[in-house]
């Protein structure tokens, strides 16, 4: 009944799901290195595709735009860029907090868990923003259709 319990707290709160959801275990993988082949010219949109995919589910703006493929215009792929580069994400990295509020003996003791937890998130935020922003600048870099343009 009490996993039963905090399972309906979790989810009952949209705050408290985006937490979870921001951690929830997924490949959270991104290049940070990539050598274009002649011989593969699909290489790059294999590598590149599911990397936007799955960032795509932390945006806030709705609709995504996809990697497309080989044949996109080339209009839609700097819509594309331009949407990577001013990405906003939603993900929230509070439960990675080192200090429980609650366990505070005092509201000094609390004012001053929340303002080292809020500086520990931001910070996990910018490094994670900082990482994906580093993905963005390889792909727009080595993407073929903005070679031929």
């Amino acid at each position: 009944f009490k996993l039963l319990s905090a399972a309906w707290e979790l989810l009952g709160s949209e705050e408290k799901r985006r937490q979870y959801d921001s951690l929830d275990y997924f490949n959270d993988a991104l290049p940070t290195a990539f050598r274009p082949r002649a011989d593969d010219p699909g290489r790059f949109f294999r590598v590149f595709g599911p990397v936007f995919a799955r960032q795509a589910k932390f945006s806030v703006a709705r609709p995504v735009p996809s990697v497309g493929d080989d044949e996109t215009p080339l209009e839609e792929v700097q819509r594309f860029y331009a949407f990577w580069t001013r990405f906003r994400s939603w993900r929230d990295f509070s439960l990675l907090a080192e200090y429980d509020t609650a366990e505070a003996e005092d509201r000094e003791e609390r004012r001053w868990m929340q303002r080292q937890n809020k500086n520990e998130v931001e910070r996990l935020k910018r490094s994670e923003m900082r990482r994906l922003m580093s993905a963005v600048e390889l792909a727009q870099e080595n993407d073929p259709r903005l070679h031929r343009a």
